[in-house]
C-alpha cells in the first residue's frame, strides 16, 4: 500500500467536498471505507468515548489557532505504508451531520499518532473496524 494511493484518496476526496457543485454532498464514513476497501486498505472509526478524548485535544488544538471547534461523531483512521516502509495514518474527523470535516484530513507518521494517541489518553483498541453498509 504505498503512500501515493493514500495520498490520491486524500486528494481526491478534498477535490469532491471544495467543488462548488457539489458543495452539498459529503464524503461519509461509508464513502470513505469503500474507496480505501478498494484499494486493499483497512479503515477503523473511533468509539464514543474515543472519540470525545480525541475531540478535546483537537479543539485546544483549533482555539490556538483561531479555528471553530469541531462536534465530531467518529473519528476515521486508514494505516498504509510510504515508499520507504514506514507506516503512515490517514486521519479524517466525521462530524455530527455524517460528513468528513473538510479541513481535518490529514496524513501522520506512526509516531506522530501515537504521540497524539497518548496525549488524547486513547488506546488502538479504542478503534472498531469498518464493514462498510
Amino acid at each position: 500500500m504505498a503512500i501515493r494511493k493514500i495520498i490520491s484518496l486524500i486528494v481526491a476526496s478534498l477535490l469532491i467536498i471544495s467543488t462548488p457543485a457539489l458543495a452539498n454532498q459529503c464524503l461519509t464514513i461509508d464513502g470513505f471505507h469503500q474507496a480505501l476497501m478498494t484499494r486493499g486498505i483497512k479503515s477503523y472509526g473511533s468509539n464514543a468515548a474515543a472519540t470525545q478524548r480525541m475531540e478535546t485535544l483537537i479543539n485546544k488544538n483549533r482555539a490556538k489557532a483561531d479555528k471553530a471547534p469541531l462536534d465530531a461523531s467518529t473519528v476515521l483512521v486508514a494505516y498504509g505504508q510510504d515508499q520507504a516502509g514506514q507506516i503512515t495514518v490517514v486521519v479524517a474527523v466525521v462530524g455530527k451531520d455524517g460528513c468528513i470535516i473538510d479541513d481535518t484530513f490529514t496524513t501522520l507518521t506512526a509516531d506522530q499518532w501515537l504521540s497524539f494517541l497518548e496525549s488524547s489518553g486513547v488506546e488502538l483498541e479504542e478503534f472498531i473496524p469498518i464493514d462498510g453498509a
